[in-house]
């Protein structure tokens, strides 16, 4: 933690993973159990690295059926 404190380079993934797991705990709390798995699996998981270069995607962890049922339930009525 003192070096990432000290080393920018080492600060940001460090920042990173600590807002993932914040994310991780605030939709434990506040989400469906679909939304929570989705997100552990993208975002925590061992395909971890493969999300981040593209900002807003699932990466290979998620199917395009769950993905439909998130932005589903994420659409704003009108």
């Amino acid at each position: 933690m003192d070096e990432a404190l000290a080393d920018e380079f080492l600060a940001r993934p460090l920042s990173e993973a600590m807002a993932r797991a914040i994310q991780g705990a605030e939709l434990l709390k506040h989400a469906t159990p679909e939304v929570v798995d989705t997100f552990m699996v993208t975002r925590l998981g061992p395909h971890t690295a493969a999300w981040g270069s593209v900002l807003g995607s699932m990466g290979i962890s998620a199917s395009r059926a769950q993905a439909a049922r998130i932005v589903e339930r994420a659409r704003v009525l009108r």
